[in-house]
């Protein structure tokens, strides 16, 4: 289970995307509708978004939370300049987690 830490601290920018061991989810609900409750109220708070969506990556081993949609990936798609590398820097959190943050050439300030 997450420390109430993680989910309060204000100081640290929101990350757009959580990184979570299958396990740990398994471990907090055995069924997907219970555990699709979990993400949301674990996560939504960290996300600082009332909608959380689910992917499961990596083989089913990982899943990736996301309040953009179920459609996130983790890798730049194979038409980008950098086909095939990371969209996000990842800060690792206790339990396996680790919040993911844009790179700034895939953040909507980059645009401008």
């Amino acid at each position: 289970m997450i420390s109430e830490g993680i989910m309060t601290e204000t100081a640290k920018p929101k990350p757009d995307v959580v990184l979570l061991p299958m396990a740990v989810a398994m471990k907090a609900a055995s069924e997907e509708a219970q555990r699709l409750l979990w993400y949301k109220t674990q996560f939504g708070p960290v996300l600082q978004s009332r909608r959380v969506f689910a992917r499961q990556c990596h083989g089913g081993k990982d899943v990736l939370l996301s309040q953009e949609g179920a459609d996130v990936t983790l890798y730049h798609p194979q038409d980008h300049p950098q086909a095939g590398q990371d969209r996000y820097r990842w800060e690792p959190q206790e339990g396996g987690i680790q919040f993911g943050f844009l790179l700034k050439d895939e953040s909507p300030d980059a645009a401008r």
